[in-house]
């Protein structure tokens, strides 16, 4: 399967000095405190982990370790989900603070020990979800793209941003129902070229109703895909 070339797309100037002017790398990102690698030791220690039972398809826990009854009763169009840390205490108000408030170098970081924590997935290509043009105008950079280009670093894999591309902006999915979420991202995407036989690792920061990567899943499988996968940051309890 080949693919177009890719290159990694730093943020903009304005997101560099943001981001540098607010987090300095050589201050913790968790607590502040001042460390060499932007984690401190006690930080680390404090990262909410997902416990080790949890759904093979959406990483929910559950008390057997097998599928989840949501996943059984309507099963999404991806085929796993592979994450490590909830998406609680600091390591949620870093990635809102990061997020919003031009700190890439954050998710370059979390990059780093999400692919020290997870195995190599085994899938042809990484693909980041893609942002809407306004909220990547206003941050400055994509947070799933940072964490894609980072993993693909990690894991020796190539990863590709035109291989999914988003068709329109939607509202804002924090605060929305599951079945509003599904109706915002509903036509949200687009798959510019064949994808036959590939199998793909789909990378997003936060997975709360797997609306989005749900509908990126299926575009991705129209166009040709055999099989995709999700990576996420944190995983919503």
């Amino acid at each position: 399967m080949k693919f177009l070339n890719n290159h990694p797309i730093r943020t903009t100037a304005w997101g560099v000095f943001r981001a540098v002017g607010r987090w300095p790398p050589t201050a913790c990102l968790g607590c502040g405190a001042a460390c060499r690698d932007g984690l401190c030791a006690a930080c680390l220690d404090d990262l909410p982990t997902l416990p080790a039972s949890r759904c093979a398809v959406c990483a929910m826990p559950v008390p057997s370790g097998a599928c989840c009854g949501h996943c059984l009763a309507a099963p999404p169009a991806f085929a796993a989900t592979h994450a490590c840390f909830a998406y609680a205490g600091w390591l949620a108000q870093a990635i809102q603070s990061a997020k919003f408030g031009g700190r890439w170098h954050a998710f370059a970081l979390f990059g780093r020990h999400l692919a020290r924590t997870l195995p190599p997935p085994r899938v042809d290509a990484i693909v980041p979800v893609p942002l809407a043009a306004d909220r990547l105008r206003e941050r400055g950079f994509n947070q799933a793209q940072e964490l894609a280009a980072t993993l693909a670093r990690a894991w020796r894999l190539p990863w590709h941003a035109e291989l999914l591309l988003r068709a329109r902006g939607g509202a804002h999915q924090a605060r929305s129902s599951h079945a509003a979420r599904l109706r915002n991202v509903r036509g949200a995407f687009q798959a510019p070229q064949r994808l036959d036989g590939a199998t793909l690792l789909l990378v997003d920061d936060v997975m709360t109703s797997g609306a989005s990567l749900g509908a990126c899943a299926k575009v991705l499988l129209k166009a040709g895909a055999a099989r995709v996968e999700c990576c996420v940051l944190a995983r919503t309890l």
